[in-house]
């Protein structure tokens, strides 16, 4: 693991900064009655999907993390993926929101949920019990909010 770390992501680790990593088991691929893979609407007709082996590892310093996790850049376009370790309610809001036509982009850091439309440049916090609609109105109020007290600082030193 060390050794993709330095090599792969170009972040310079050394064994002690890994507490623990191990494979966690590959579930098993659900069949039809006779016997064939099942295939779900997300797959193309007559594909099927095998699971690539995941491994979960913890590492000793938050530092390391945040290091491994914005080099994680490097992997795109790769059969490779790093990801945190998401509750099921924000994979799942993730996921949501992923395949929502107005979004460009989504990820997480450090727990929270972040997406960027494709009519904006700002990121958009998002939390799981609102829709993307409500989440856009709540950061449109707290920009606004922000740089009206923002103002009001200012003009109170001239």
């Amino acid at each position: 693991m060390v050794n993709f770390i330095r090599s792969q992501l170009h972040v310079n680790i050394q064994d002690i900064d890994i507490d623990i990593a191990h494979q966690l088991p590959v579930r098993k691929q659900q069949t039809t009655e006779n016997g064939s893979p099942k295939t779900t609407s997300s797959h193309t007709p007559g594909t099927t999907q095998v699971q690539e082996p995941v491994v979960i590892v913890k590492f000793r310093y938050r530092s390391i993390r945040d290091d491994v996790l914005r080099a994680r850049r490097i992997l795109k376009g790769t059969r490779l993926s790093i990801h945190e370790d998401l509750t099921a309610l924000d994979v799942q809001m993730l996921n949501r929101i992923r395949n929502n036509p107005r979004v460009s982009t989504t990820w997480s850091w450090n727990g929270r949920l972040f997406t960027l439309l494709k009519s904006s440049r700002v990121p958009i916090v998002v939390k799981p019990y609102e829709t993307l609609d409500q989440c856009i109105l709540n950061q449109a109020s707290e920009i606004s909010g922000f740089r009206h007290s923002c103002l009001l600082i200012s003009t109170s030193f001239f």
